[in-house]
């Protein structure tokens, strides 16, 4: 076990990197900068002052009715946000929808690719 942990060093996903308090979700849904949508779901952005970035999964048991589905999903997403790294820090709520059950996992992957690059761009013209 600590063979493995070590082996992750800081590329580990911790609570630091999550959304977990309500106050937290509110703050990105009221006051989000911006959005982004696609076929299968969506991401609420907002930029942060802290030096992390920060995500926060809402996958509702009616969009995806088995815990396998949604488990998958949050490690898929997970991992695919921890390897993208952003100029600037930010908070970010992905909101899945019904439609990602029909999404194979490389449609998936590749939608999320598209996601981050797009909040790259995005992040880009507000500064």
């Amino acid at each position: 076990n600590t063979f493995r942990l070590t082996l992750l060093g800081n590329h580990s996903f911790s609570k630091i990197n999550k959304l977990t308090c309500p106050s937290q979700f509110n703050s990105v849904f009221s006051n989000g900068d911006f959005k982004i949508q696609s076929k299968g779901f969506i991401m609420l952005v907002k930029n942060n002052n802290d030096n992390k970035s920060r995500l926060g999964l809402v996958i509702a048991k009616k969009n995806l009715p088995l815990a396998t589905q949604r488990n998958k999903l949050k490690r898929i997403v997970r991992e695919s946000f921890r390897k993208n790294r952003f100029s600037e820090s930010v908070d970010v709520v992905f909101l899945a929808q019904k439609e990602i059950v029909k999404c194979s996992m490389d449609e998936l992957n590749e939608m999320l690719l598209k996601a981050w690059s797009t909040l790259q761009k995005k992040q880009q013209k507000y500064d």
